[in-house]
């Protein structure tokens, strides 16, 4: 049995006080104005209200261990903060494909026995996201929680990459991102 000791972990409160539902306006605005003034160094003073608006229209979670994912998700946020949405919303199911090939490129020696093993043992890398998710839930690494949102996020990844209609891009742009902040909670958050 291997045991990992984590070290290294991020934790990001920065939205929390401006997202309490109960939030005084002066109070409100105050910290809004802060946010601002800390938005605008790394994103730009050009509608910054509209990136200030994005940063907070998604919620990371508030604590987790850091991984190779972790910077890329920081770009993916910037990316969406400062309306690039179309980078983001490919860049956030980048990561998302990226995931499932690191744990099972990481953890297929562990399950030779499984039916599926076959079919992962030999490759480099794999592109089929419903028969990756259905490996990861065989061997029971990917929290059933986290199917659908796994599933979800291959639609949305269909749709963004292969020629479809990208009307409402700031929502397509979103919703990817909020997925794979869920999915990245799920392996290496504290809940």
């Amino acid at each position: 049995m291997k045991r990992y000791i984590f070290c290294n972990f991020f934790i990001d409160t920065v939205r929390n006080l401006l997202l309490m539902p109960d939030l005084a306006p002066e109070i409100a605005t105050r910290e809004r104005a802060g946010l601002a003034a800390l938005l605008a160094p790394i994103h730009g003073t050009d509608h910054l209200d509209e990136k200030v608006g994005r940063y907070l229209s998604f919620k990371p979670p508030d604590f987790v261990v850091v991984t190779e994912f972790h910077q890329m998700l920081l770009e993916v946020q910037d990316a969406y903060v400062c309306g690039h949405l179309y980078p983001a919303l490919t860049g956030a199911c980048c990561i998302g494909e990226r995931i499932f090939n690191v744990l099972i490129l990481k953890l297929r020696d562990y399950y030779k026995s499984s039916p599926s093993y076959k079919n992962v043992y030999r490759k480099k890398s794999f592109d089929d996201w419903e028969k990756s998710i259905d490996v990861l839930l065989e061997w029971k690494v990917l929290p059933v929680a986290v199917e659908q949102v796994y599933r979800d996020l291959a639609d949305m990844r269909r749709e963004s990459i292969h020629f479809r209609n990208l009307q409402d891009l700031e929502t397509k742009a979103a919703q990817p991102l909020k997925n794979i902040m869920k999915i990245i909670e799920a392996f290496s958050g504290f809940r």
